[in-house]
């Protein structure tokens, strides 16, 4: 598996697999859009802001004016809610969408589900954080599909909120 001229170089493997849920719906059955600014995604059980930040507010914010960003979302009980927060890079890498086109704020094309609307940023923070550099927050990219680290302190990506769905939330 590892050929002899690369004798020397460091080489790794990564197992990739796939995990996929049980029952697979049609994405007119997988989202919920709600009246209050919401929709609910019954295939990840949760629960996203139909608007992200930089739609809603129109400039780019650092990670910690995101988590600002979410903790106002909870004072105001958004959507009826109070436990908003960001997503995780996997959270927010559910939400792309390869196959669909949506135009950004500056007229470029990102990748998100039908049900989001356009005008969004092309990123987004996560709360997912580096190990050993506690500096460094994922932001994901909804144009090419990539996470990387950024300095938190940088004004440069949105925020888009998400919650967990209650059990009985994902019933009705």
């Amino acid at each position: 598996w590892l050929a002899r001229e690369n004798v020397g170089f460091p080489s790794g493997i990564r197992p990739v697999r796939s995990i996929t849920p049980e029952i697979k719906l049609s994405p007119e059955e997988r989202y919920v859009v709600h009246d209050n600014g919401t929709v609910s995604d019954l295939e990840t059980g949760l629960m996203w802001k139909l608007d992200d930040s930089y739609l809603e507010k129109d400039k780019w914010i650092s990670w910690s004016e995101a988590k600002v960003y979410v903790g106002v979302l909870n004072d105001e009980e958004f959507g009826d809610h109070t436990d908003w927060r960001l997503p995780t890079r996997k959270e927010a890498q559910s939400i792309h969408d390869p196959n669909n086109p949506v135009t950004d704020t500056y007229g470029d094309a990102l990748y998100l589900v039908p049900v989001f609307p356009p005008g969004a940023g092309q990123t987004t923070w996560t709360k997912t954080l580096h190990r050993t550099d506690n500096t460094l927050a994922v932001r994901f990219n909804y144009f090419s599909g990539d996470y990387k680290f950024h300095k938190k302190g940088l004004r440069s990506h949105g925020a888009r909120a998400v919650r967990t769905l209650r059990p009985e939330e994902k019933e009705s």
